[in-house]
């Protein structure tokens, strides 16, 4: 494996294990959560899992989506707090 994909890889699995930590604190806290956020999570939690899957594809479009579902899950997470 080429350089490039090796760094690739690592940053598509540094986003997905952040991704998975984010997910998880966010199913906690959506217990106390309103009507509102849980809509969001909704609409968020498919393109989590397709990511998921999706993270084996050493790609740049992987690794745009991955910061992207990071990014928004990551609001979403401040949106709880």
């Amino acid at each position: 494996m080429g350089e490039i994909t090796t760094n690739l890889k690592a940053e598509i699995q540094k986003g997905l294990s952040q991704i998975q930590t984010l997910r998880d604190e966010v199913r906690v806290r959506l217990h106390l959560a309103g009507m509102e956020v849980k809509d969001e999570w909704q609409k968020l939690e498919p393109r989590v899992e397709e990511i998921e899957r999706r993270a084996e594809e050493v790609t740049d479009a992987t690794k745009t989506a991955v910061e992207d579902v990071l990014q928004k899950l990551s609001n979403l997470r401040k949106s709880l707090s």
